[in-house]
């Protein structure tokens, strides 16, 4: 491999997640600022899987026009990694801490065991 083939690899995987992981990313910390539910999340993994592929598709075939080659494949697993992705990112939820607001925390009064 080349330096330019490995700099084109990794521009390409830079872009790929950058668009694949923005929806979510927005929908889930500027949208909604919550979880969302298991319909909602396959609702919207679908849609992102049939733009990504398509995206996928259509830039193969305008490569493969352009420079001959094999003709398009999009790559099944990377957008599998994108959907599972989307799926951690919509359903994340902070958990809560243990720590009782009311009750404010004493280092001094605790008992030190042996």
């Amino acid at each position: 491999m080349t330096g330019i083939q490995i700099f084109e690899i990794l521009v390409s995987l830079v872009v790929f997640w950058s668009i694949a992981l923005a929806p979510p990313l927005l929908t889930r910390f500027l949208i909604l600022k919550r979880p969302m539910g298991k319909a909602g999340i396959w609702v919207f993994i679908i849609i992102g899987w049939f733009v990504n592929w398509t995206a996928q598709y259509l830039t193969g075939a305008l490569r493969h026009e352009i420079q001959g080659g094999p003709p398009p494949n999009p790559g099944d697993i990377g957008i599998f990694l994108m959907a599972w992705a989307t799926y951690a990112i919509l359903k994340y939820e902070e958990k809560k801490s243990e720590t009782k607001v009311d009750e404010p925390v004493n280092p001094t009064t605790e008992k030190w065991t042996e």
